[in-house]
């Protein structure tokens, strides 16, 4: 094989290869502009469920809010129990 032959068959795989990896990154670059817009659709919905979840909760207080300061004391009083008792529990080993 001359010197010319092996040096036209090494472009003609550089050439390839240089092809092929620009396949490779305009396939990656695809599937990150979808997973881009993917969570960012994601984040859209829970935000909009965290604005809908609180506007709940401001509604529920409005309309009772003797039963939601009861209610947020019963809570209160239940976490303060649990991490009470899970400290004794530490405590004792």
């Amino acid at each position: 094989m001359k010197s010319s032959e092996i040096v036209d068959n090494v472009k003609d795989h550089a050439a390839d290869l240089m092809e092929h990896m620009q396949d490779q990154t305009e396939q990656m670059r695809k599937s990150v502009d979808a997973a881009y817009e993917n969570a960012t659709r994601e984040m859209k919905k829970m935000r909009m469920a965290a604005e809908d979840l609180v506007e709940d909760g401001r509604h529920r207080v409005r309309k009772a809010p003797m039963t939601s300061v009861g209610l947020g004391i019963a809570v209160g009083v239940v976490i303060g129990f649990a991490i009470g008792l899970a400290s004794g529990l530490k405590s004792r080993r």
